[in-house]
C-alpha cells in the first residue's frame, strides 16, 4: 500500500535506529537449504539433503512446458487454485515486514502467533534491491529463515518487492527486479508453499494511458518470463495498477475496462507464463470506497469471466477517530466470501493506523487457551479474525484425487493398523468422551457401537473441541478413537502446550458410514501433562468424511 489520491501516507518510517538487512550487492542471494523440497521425478514431497538441493539450484536453460492440472504444485485451474493435494484453496493472510523493510517486526518469530489467528498466508514485504532510501531492520529476519518457519507449518509465503510502488521501474531498475526474482525462484522452485509477487501497486496517476500500458505489460512478462526460465511451478501473482486498486478512478462504478489493467491486460499476461499458473491481485482502498459490494461483485464477475483467477492482495481500516475505508472493509469482505476470493488484510505490525488490536499490531492479541477471539481486537481485527475461522466448503479439484503429499509435521503421527473392534479402557488410562467436550461446529450422532453410543461429526467445513485435561502430572501416550470412513480424507489437528499433532483420516477403511466397520484407534505419540491444562482439536471435512471421532483416551506411561 502507498499515498494515492485523497489517501494519507501509509509507508510512514517508525522511530528507530536503522539497522540495514542487505548484503553490499542486494541482489546476491545464498544458497537455500529448505528441509522440504519437491521430488519432481516422483511428484511428492521429500527431505531435501544438500547435496539434493544443489543439484537442483541451477537455473533451467529452457523454458519448461506448460503444467499440467497433476503436478504437486498450488496451481490455477480456472478462476480457482488448488493446493498441492488438490484441494481448493482460498488465501486468508496478512502482509508481514520482510527483510529491508522500514517497520520492525522479528518476523520468523511469528509463525505460532499467525496460526493462532487461523492464516494460511503471507505476504512478505520485502525492499532488498536498493532502489528507496529507507531506514531496515535487521530483526525481521532473512528471507530463508522466514520460508524455512513458515513453509514447514504449510503457510504460503508470497514474496513480494515492496519498492518504487506507484511508479515504474526503469530499463536498469527493471533488469534489478528480473535478476532479483530470478534468483529467488531458483532458490525456492521446490518448495510449493513459496509464490512470488511481481512488484507492488505498479503505476500511479498514468495507469490506463498508452505508455502505462506499454510498461505495465513489459514489466510483468519479463519478470513472468525470467521466473519460469528457472523451472519455477508455483504462482506468480500481478498487482493490478493505480496504486494496486485498479480502477483507474476514484468515481467508476463500473469499473471501466480501459482503466483496469486485470480486465485489459490481464488474459495477455496468462498468455505470458508458460504454466499458465498466474493469479492477479487487487487492493481495495479509496478507490473502492463507495458502492462497494455491487462495484466488487461486478468486477469478480467479469475477471472470472475471462478466466483469470483473483485475490485481494491488501485490504485494511484505520483505527481511531478516522475509521477510514471501514465501509471499504465492510463491502469487500461478504463478496469476496461469497466468491471465494483470498484476501491478505494490511498489516501485521506496522507504523500506520491499520492495527489489528487496540494497542498496536497482531501479534499483541490477547490470545486464550481456548480459541476464542481476543477481547483486545480493533474493529478491522475483529473483522479479520471471524474471517479467519470462518469454515469454507474446500472442494476437490475433479482431476485429481484427494492424495495427501507427505509435508512436515510438528509430530509425525505413528501408523498401526487401525483395529475395528471393541474399545477397552486401559489401566491407568483416562478417557474423555467427544460428545461431552466443548463443541464449535461439530454436532452429535448416536451410535450404538460407539463408546457411550454417541460420536461428534462435522456440521459444516470446519469445527473444533476443547477440554481441560483432568489427570496427574506426567507423560502420556495420545490415542484417538475415531470412524475412518472411505469417502474421503479428513484432518484432525491436535493442539497441546507442548506438541502439535496432525491425524490424516487416510485408511479406507470399507465403509463410507460411521460404523464398527470404520472404526479406527490410532496412537497420535506422547505429550507431558498437568492437570488443568487446555487442549485444543480442530476438524476438517473432506467431500463425504465429517472427522467422525468417538474420543480421546490418555494412557500414562511409567516413570
Amino acid at each position: 500500500m502507498q499515498s494515492s489520491k485523497g489517501f494519507g501516507q501509509k509507508n510512514q518510517q517508525p522511530l528507530g535506529t536503522a539497522s540495514p538487512d542487505i548484503t553490499t550487492s542486494p541482489l546476491s542471494i545464498p544458497k537455500y537449504s529448505p528441509s522440504v523440497h519437491k521430488q519432481r521425478s516422483s511428484g511428492s514431497l521429500t527431505a531435501a539433503t544438500s547435496q539434493t538441493l544443489s543439484q537442483r539450484s541451477a537455473p533451467a536453460t529452457t523454458t519448461p512446458a506448460a503444467r499440467s492440472d497433476s503436478s504437486n504444485d498450488f496451481r490455477v485451474v480456472g478462476t480457482k487454485i488448488y493446493d498441492p493435494n488438490g484441494r481448493e484453496f482460498i488465501a486468508k493472510g496478512v502482509n508481514i515486514n520482510g527483510p529491508g523493510y522500514g517497520w520492525p517486526g522479528k518476523t520468523p518469530e511469528q509463525v505460532d502467533n499467525i496460526k493462532r489467528w487461523g492464516f494460511n498466508s503471507i505476504r512478505l514485504n520485502v525492499r532488498q534491491l536498493g532502489l528507496d532510501n529507507k531506514q531496515t531492520y535487521a530483526e525481521n529476519g532473512t528471507i530463508d529463515a522466514i520460508v524455512e518457519k513458515f513453509t514447514s507449518q504449510r503457510i504460503v509465503v508470497m514474496i513480494e518487492p515492496h519498492e518504487r510502488t506507484g511508479k515504474w521501474f526503469s530499463s536498469d531498475e527493471l533488469n534489478k527486479l528480473v535478476n532479483w526474482h530470478k534468483g529467488l525462484a531458483s532458490k525456492y522452485k521446490d518448495n510449493p508453499y513459496v509464490w512470488l509477487n511481481v512488484s507492488n501497486e505498479p503505476g500511479g496517476s498514468d495507469s490506463g494511458s498508452s505508455s502505462a500500458v506499454s510498461k505495465y505489460v513489459q514489466q510483468n512478462t519479463s519478470v513472468i518470463k525470467a521466473i519460469r526460465s528457472t523451472g519455477f511451478d508455483n504462482p506468480i501473482v500481478v498487482d493490478g495498477w493505480s496504486w494496486g486498486q485498479d480502477t483507474g478512478s476514484w468515481n467508476s462504478n463500473p469499473v471501466s475496462e480501459s482503466k483496469s489493467a486485470i480486465l485489459s491486460l490481464g488474459q495477455k499476461l496468462l498468455a505470458a507464463d508458460p504454466n499458465k499458473n498466474t493469479v492477479f491481485s487487487l487492493h481495495t482502498y479509496d478507490q473502492w470506497k463507495t458502492n462497494t459490494q455491487a462495484k466488487m461483485n461486478d468486477f469478480i464477475n467479469r475477471v472470472h469471466a475471462k478466466g483469470l483467477a483473483l485475490i485481494v492482495g491488501e485490504y485494511g481500516a484505520e483505527n481511531g477517530s478516522s475509521g477510514r475505508f471501514k465501509e471499504t472493509v465492510s463491502g469487500v469482505l461478504p463478496v469476496v466470501q461469497k466468491r471465494e476470493v483470498g484476501r491478505f488484510a494490511w498489516a501485521w505490525q506496522g507504523g500506520d493506523a491499520f492495527d489489528l488490536t487496540t494497542n498496536g499490531g497482531g501479534y499483541k492479541a490477547n490470545f486464550s487457551s481456548n480459541g476464542s477471539m481476543p477481547d483486545n481486537l480493533s474493529w478491522f481485527g475483529q473483522q479479520v479474525w471471524k474471517d479467519a475461522h470462518r469454515a469454507e466448503n474446500l472442494q476437490m479439484h475433479p482431476g485429481k484425487p484427494p492424495e495427501p503429499v507427505p509435508l512436515p509435521t510438528p509430530e509425525p503421527i505413528s501408523s498401526p493398523t487401525p483395529s475395528p473392534v471393541p474399545k477397552p479402557s486401559a489401566s491407568g488410562s483416562l478417557r474423555y468422551e467427544a460428545e461431552n467436550m466443548s463443541r464449535s461446529g461439530y454436532s452429535t450422532e448416536d451410535l450404538s457401537s460407539a463408546s457411550g453410543r454417541k460420536l461428534v461429526k462435522l456440521s459444516g467445513a470446519k469445527g473444533s473441541l476443547s477440554q481441560t485435561f483432568r489427570g496427574e502430572f506426567g507423560t502420556y501416550d495420545v490415542v484417538v478413537g475415531y470412524f475412518d470412513e472411505n469417502d474421503g480424507r479428513s484432518i484432525l489437528k491436535l493442539d497441546f502446550a507442548a506438541k502439535d499433532f496432525t491425524l490424516r483420516f487416510d485408511q479406507n477403511l470399507p465403509s463410507d458410514k460411521a460404523s464398527s466397520s470404520s472404526f479406527a484407534r490410532r496412537t497420535l505419540g506422547s505429550v507431558q501433562l498437568k492437570e488443568g491444562e487446555m487442549f485444543k482439536l480442530e476438524g476438517v471435512r473432506d467431500t463425504g468424511e465429517y472427522a467422525r471421532i468417538d474420543y480421546f483416551e490418555f494412557v500414562r506411561k511409567p516413570a
